[in-house]
């Protein structure tokens, strides 16, 4: 949508919102690209700041469309980056009621957990998400972040190793 620009995703997916304002997927991507900017921080009060900014969309997507569990998974990500955990863990858990079998559903559940400090929890859903999408550089990536976290060195090494395999471009 935006061509890896986030402020032209946003501008795109806000002028879809103008058109039809009903549509939940414009409001997802506004959010996403307000996340995306904020992953791009270093500094936490700049990341949490570009968090509460994507909140709002991600509510209003859920609220257009409750069944739709991406819409969760947004809003997942989007209260865990502006510092409301509690609210990010009940987002992640109701995206994974609604897709159990989506490897999405676990990546975030796991994201959700490492920020939370439940790094067990964090660990078990990153290889699920894995089980269900063994090729899923994300979730891979996840669970080597999670095992460092955990003081598994070894086997965390060994895991980004399998992430930069999954796609050596981005690894």
């Amino acid at each position: 949508l935006g061509l890896g620009n986030n402020k032209r995703a946003e501008e795109a997916a806000e002028a879809a919102i103008r058109y039809s304002p009903e549509l939940p997927v414009a409001h997802r991507l506004v959010a996403m690209a307000r996340i995306n900017s904020g992953f791009k921080e270093s500094v936490r009060f700049v990341r949490r700041q570009w968090g509460r900014s994507a909140v709002d969309p991600a509510k209003r997507s859920v609220a257009l469309d409750p069944a739709e569990a991406a819409g969760y998974w947004i809003l997942a990500q989007a209260t865990a980056m502006a510092g409301q955990l509690k609210a990010a863990k009940m987002a992640a858990d109701q995206g994974a009621r609604l897709a159990p079998l989506n490897a999405e559903s676990w990546r975030v559940r796991a994201q959700v957990a490492r920020n939370i400090g439940d790094l067990k929890v964090a660990e078990s859903c990153a290889r699920e998400a894995l089980r269900l999408d063994p090729q899923n550089y994300a979730a891979s990536n996840e669970l080597g972040l999670v095992l460092q976290r955990r003081g598994k060195t070894t086997e965390s090494l060994g895991q980004f190793a399998n992430t930069a395999a999954i796609d050596p471009a981005l690894g």
